[in-house]
């Protein structure tokens, strides 16, 4: 039914939910910080020099690499994470 609860209450509670959902994504993710993992390098990144990939466990990853890596798999240590993607570096 429309208009059961108010806009402003709508929200507040919106937010609340994508903080808690933000938050427990940091926990899961932040859990491999530190290691090495292989990555199946999937695209060059936006930005020049920087690679895009995937662990076994579907995390984005960002590493500096070369073009030719793409559709290879690299070890990438996952040195810092972003909530739910990770800055790293091929070891």
């Amino acid at each position: 039914m429309p208009n059961q609860v108010p806009e402003d209450v709508v929200k507040e509670r919106f937010g609340r939910l994508l903080s808690l959902v933000q938050e427990n994504g940091r926990k899961v993710s932040s859990r491999f910080t530190g290691t090495v993992k292989e990555v199946l390098v999937e695209e060059e990144s936006k930005e020049k020099g920087m690679l895009t990939g995937r662990t076994e466990h579907n995390l984005l990853v960002h590493f500096e690499g070369d073009p030719s890596m793409i559709g290879t798999y690299v070890n990438v240590s996952l040195d810092t994470c972003k909530g739910f993607y990770y800055f790293g570096h091929v070891v």
